[in-house]
């Protein structure tokens, strides 16, 4: 089982999840994480000059330099195995939805900052970073069979119903979880009253054991001397 946490949605997906599914979501874990990371920064602006843009990390230096050594016909099929899922629409929807959640909460941050922020995020940007990633993990001839499965009839239908499938999942396991719950707490109060009857009694381990009554010695009797005969 896995559980995400985005924002103020809490996410479960059963363990049976397709790795698809799973690498959708971590995709937008990773757009949260950046969205946060702006609007912290709107938040706590300079008084007296604008912050400067920081430079490129390690890491994301790294992460262009992967995807500048990918196959391009490799990364195309890539990219069309993410619209296929709905992937990259789905990005853009939650991108949409939170930077909207954003606003509300920052209604103190300008306009003219929430205008210039869309107008320079682009979700290509990140499908580009997770394109090595799936490079990693998939092969060109994997990405042909996935993609080719996925414009199929049958992979289609897994596309539609896949997101009420989650929805039920996720009752199911909610009731199955406060039936474990349930099991655990009769379980444990079993075994504090086995605990309990099994321990000796603390009374009777902190009485002493009593000493036998002792026998008293018997007292000698004086036997008066004899007279002596002819006295």
């Amino acid at each position: 089982m896995h559980v995400f946490l985005f924002t103020d949605t809490l996410i479960w997906i059963p363990a049976h999840s397709n790795d698809l599914s799973t690498m959708k979501i971590r995709l937008l874990i990773a757009l949260t994480a950046l969205l946060v990371c702006f609007t912290a920064q709107a938040q706590t602006p300079s008084p007296t000059a604008p912050a400067s843009t920081p430079p490129a990390t390690d890491s994301s230096q790294a992460s262009s330099a992967a995807y500048q050594s990918i196959d391009p016909a490799k990364a195309a099929e890539i990219r069309k195995m993410l619209e296929l899922t709905g992937t990259v629409k789905l990005m853009k929807q939650v991108m949409n939805q939170m930077i909207d959640s954003f606003k509300t909460r920052n209604s103190h941050v300008s306009s003219e900052f929430w205008d210039r922020f869309e107008s320079n995020l682009d979700t290509n940007d990140l499908v580009d970073k997770m394109i090595p990633l799936y490079d990693k993990y998939y092969t060109l001839d994997d990405l042909k069979a996935i993609n080719a499965f996925y414009e199929s009839p049958a992979g289609q239908r897994v596309l539609a119903v896949t997101p009420q499938i989650m929805h039920e999942s996720m009752q199911i396991g909610q009731e199955w979880g406060r039936g474990v719950g349930a099991k655990i707490a009769t379980e444990l109060e079993k075994e504090k009253l086995k605990e309990a009857a099994a321990a000796p009694s603390s009374t009777s381990a902190s009485t002493p054991a009593s000493a036998p009554a002792s026998t008293p010695t018997p007292t000698s009797t004086a036997t008066p001397a004899s007279t002596p005969p002819g006295q």
